[in-house]
């Protein structure tokens, strides 16, 4: 299907594919997954996967025209772009959905639950550089100590 007329049939509907079950696993997946509520979710479903197609670009591409989330699926390969989620946690969600690519419904769960939970590790991150500003505070303050008098003690 060319993307133009995927986008087209994506502004009307959340799953395009051209398996109706699919289609339903799909979109009862959305329908009741919490991140499904944090973002606009579009999914492309392909039947079989081109070594060809940039499927990148064409989620990029559904992403900017559409707003949200857009999901692309073969049977054994996923691209999504986001303008809502983090791309840590994209690429975190796109592990986990291949680890059950065979299973729509799980993968797409999968994909979902890293979406939705993921965070920033500030408190990780607060602690090195507390870390590091003690320790630069410790360095100066041995310098200091052990460097020669200036002339100004010289002088008085």
């Amino acid at each position: 299907m060319p993307l133009d007329k995927a986008i087209e049939l994506l502004q009307n509907e959340d799953v395009v594919t051209s398996n109706g079950q699919l289609k339903d696993a799909l979109q009862t997946v959305l329908n009741e997954h919490p991140a499904a509520k944090k973002s606009d979710i579009n999914i492309l479903a392909y039947d079989n996967f081109d070594i060809n197609a940039d499927y990148f670009s064409m989620a990029r591409q559904i992403a900017h025209d559409l707003g949200g989330t857009a999901i692309i699926r073969t049977p054994n390969f996923v691209s999504v772009a986001s303008e809502d989620f983090p791309r840590a946690a994209i690429a975190e969600g796109e592990q986990d959905y291949l680890e059950h690519v065979r299973e729509p419904v799980v993968s797409l769960n999968a994909l979902l639950d890293d979406l939705g939970s993921y965070s920033v590790p500030w408190t990780i991150y607060s602690l090195i550089v507390g870390a590091v500003i003690i320790a630069i505070f410790f360095a100066l303050t041995a310098y200091w100590m052990k460097r020669p008098a200036t002339k100004m003690t010289e002088s008085r």
